[in-house]
């Protein structure tokens, strides 16, 4: 967390760059090279993402054109309600068309379905017995 009057550290393309390389081809962890370089795991992680998604020459530019990407992106009025601009894990991918895919799919969809069905009941059933049994400890 930031201290109020604290400037913000910038990291130069170089350092996100050996860091990024580092966790990759040295397959190093994570928090092990997030200490190592002195910043969070997650800096690490976006430095990774960036990485995979713009490739090594991001960090290499100059950032100021990266922010002004950023602003333009950013909407000029925002919504103060969060609930409309999130969407459930579930609709993501609702505009996929299950009767297009072949047979296989179907089938093995089909059965993760009941599979994952036949588990949420089977632990409902376990957690039901365990609250049954403390219920008769007490007693």
């Amino acid at each position: 967390m930031v201290i109020k009057g604290q400037k913000l550290k910038h990291y130069s393309g170089d350092f996100k760059l050996s860091a990024v390389e580092e966790v990759l081809t040295d397959h190093m962890g994570l928090r092990e090279t997030a200490r190592k370089y002195g910043v969070t795991h997650k800096m690490v992680q976006t430095w990774i993402r960036l990485y995979l998604e713009k490739g090594k020459n991001y960090f290499n530019s100059d950032a100021s054109k990266h922010k002004s990407e950023l602003i333009n992106v950013i909407p000029l009025t925002q919504n103060k309600d969060h609930k409309n601009l999130v969407t459930p894990r579930k609709l993501k991918h609702s505009n996929v068309d299950e009767s297009s895919l072949p047979d296989e799919i179907q089938n093995e969809l089909n059965r993760l379905r009941m599979e994952n069905e036949y588990l949420k009941k089977l632990n409902a059933l376990v957690r039901k017995k365990e609250k049954s049994r403390t219920r008769i400890k007490l007693k």
